[in-house]
């Protein structure tokens, strides 16, 4: 499934915004955006794609074990 939606979502970018944390627990916001190789899910081929994502998660040993994201569409 993985490498079947990076051969869809071309040019995937992530766009840092901001980051807080505090202890174990973090929240991030960033925008992701992508372009369609192909029609899919009511986007032509060639459309731009663009989230905005509020992202909480909890880290133990350096390793995220825990996140819930919240995407709002922009296109």
């Amino acid at each position: 499934a993985l490498a079947a939606g990076q051969s869809v979502l071309l040019n995937r970018r992530v766009v840092l915004q901001q980051v807080v944390a505090n202890g174990s627990a973090g929240a991030m916001h960033y925008t992701w955006s992508a372009i369609t190789s192909q029609d899919i899910a009511g986007y032509p081929k060639g459309s731009l794609i663009c989230l905005e994502v509020a992202a909480f998660f909890k880290v133990h040993q350096g390793r995220i074990i825990e996140i819930h994201e919240l995407l709002v569409e922009l296109t």
